[in-house]
């Protein structure tokens, strides 16, 4: 059965890109550009894995992580964000927080990508 990851990302060019790499790799992903759309596609299918933006139009991508997380508390989290001001206040959330996370920052290469989601998801 293969893994189902959920992708949440605002700009649609990087969410819908992941989501056609991913599903070449044989991951079953749902979408989601915003933090509502993000919640009602967790509660539809729980994720494996979470590829979630830091910053969204609607909300903060910690806190949606954190409520999927608590839905789902074997999901693993890697946690995407472009603004380098973001990364220390991430940082400090996975600190904070019982949810394993790791950092990505954007732009990055699939293949980190890749490498990163199969080290996590054999954790």
């Amino acid at each position: 059965m293969p893994h189902r990851i959920l992708i949440i990302e605002d700009e649609r060019i990087i969410a819908d890109t992941l989501g056609i790499i991913l599903r070449k790799r044989g991951f079953e992903c749902d979408v989601a550009y915003s933090a509502g759309e993000a919640l009602a596609a967790a509660k539809k299918a729980g994720p494996h894995l979470i590829l979630g933006d830091i910053s969204l139009p609607d909300g903060s991508g910690l806190t949606v992580v954190s409520e999927i997380a608590k839905w789902y508390p074997e999901c693993r989290v890697i946690l995407l964000t472009g603004r380098y001001s973001n990364l220390r206040d991430a940082q400090d959330w996975v600190r904070s927080h019982a949810i394993p996370a790791r950092i990505l920052t954007k732009p990055l290469l699939p293949a980190l990508l890749l490498q990163e989601m199969d080290e996590i998801l054999r954790a």
